[in-house]
């Protein structure tokens, strides 16, 4: 038997039901269409459970919308998604409950991200964020007013491994959680569950976002803010009480910005307790966070001991 589309309108191109050889026993095969293929629609291939071993997008394709692949793949199913460049959209929900893939790697050309897009992924290890990442969307909107943090993006409870590089991201400040939270949708926002470890920048990084991983208490790798960072917002690390040493490339202070910074985004901004938080506990008392080590570059340090943020460190 073939496996079809749950829905035959909206890729930008004409089904072709007898050129198409998915086998539904054996989940190899392809789906053809008569044209070019741009857009994987709502429910596209939804509940198609017997798609297995590596997704490859068709290089044309530009957005995944809503629902596309959910609940398409079990703990059989395929464990790599290639991804095109070209692509700049995925959808809320698209690759909802999707627990075969264990690593994702994002396109540099993917912009736009809506909410719960891999939640509940379950054994989701590894993602790497593509350059031109400009926003987790909230709401569906592409411009700053909508909120622009996808709550529950990729449900951290069993993720490992991030790879951020994305150059100038929009700070996550208009919710309490980033996208890393290990909010679910069964509303799970126990942050001991969140077991993200490992944290990498490219070093084409400009702009390290706001509330990043805020909460991310399990993280314990050295970070390491790149030479190309100029700004890093506020509560980025906050509360990730597991980092100890953080090694800052910058000769010039990144810029520490909390929420607000696009009414004056030229100013240093401190947080409303008159000190900035990016690498705080989150106590009452808004204490460094213990046993945490930062190095500057030599040529530096007294650059950085007299800044005005970073001299509170």
């Amino acid at each position: 038997a073939k496996i079809e589309p749950n829905v035959t309108t909206g890729w930008g191109a004409t089904y072709n039901s007898s050129k198409s050889t998915w086998d539904s026993t054996t989940g190899i095969g392809k789906i053809v269409f008569d044209g070019v293929v741009t857009t994987i629609p709502n429910n596209g291939l939804e509940g198609k459970t017997k798609l297995t071993a590596i997704l490859e997008m068709p290089s044309t394709i530009t957005e995944i919308n809503e629902y596309a692949f959910r609940y398409t793949v079990s703990y059989t199913g395929f464990k790599t998604i290639n991804f095109n460049e070209g692509i700049q959209t995925i959808k809320q929900r698209a690759f909802l409950s999707n627990r075969g893939f264990t690593s994702i790697k994002l396109p540099n050309s993917l912009k736009y991200m809506d909410k719960y897009a891999f939640n509940t992924c379950g054994n989701l290890k590894s993602i790497t964020i593509g350059e031109g990442m400009r926003m987790f969307r909230h709401d569906g909107s592409t411009s700053y007013s909508g909120y622009n943090v996808a709550t529950g993006m990729f449900a951290a409870t069993s993720l490992n491994t991030v790879i951020w590089n994305a150059i100038d991201c929009y700070d996550f400040v208009k919710s309490s959680y980033s996208p890393f939270t290990t909010e679910s949708l069964i509303g799970d926002t126990d942050h001991t569950k969140n077991t993200i470890k490992n944290v990498y920048f490219g070093d084409k990084v400009k702009h390290i976002p706001a509330c990043m991983f805020w909460k991310c208490q399990n993280i314990t790798n050295t970070i390491v803010i790149p030479e190309s960072c100029e700004r890093i917002g506020d509560r980025a690390f906050q509360a990730c009480t597991g980092i100890r040493t953080v090694i800052v490339k910058a000769k010039t202070p990144p810029l520490l910005s909390p929420e607000g910074y696009e009414s004056n985004p030229n100013a240093a901004f401190v947080s409303s307790d008159g000190k900035n938080a990016v690498f705080r506990q989150y106590t009452t008392s808004w204490i460094v966070m213990p046993n945490l080590t930062i190095y500057v570059p030599s040529e530096s340090l007294n650059i950085y001991k007299t800044d005005k943020n970073w001299s509170v460190y």
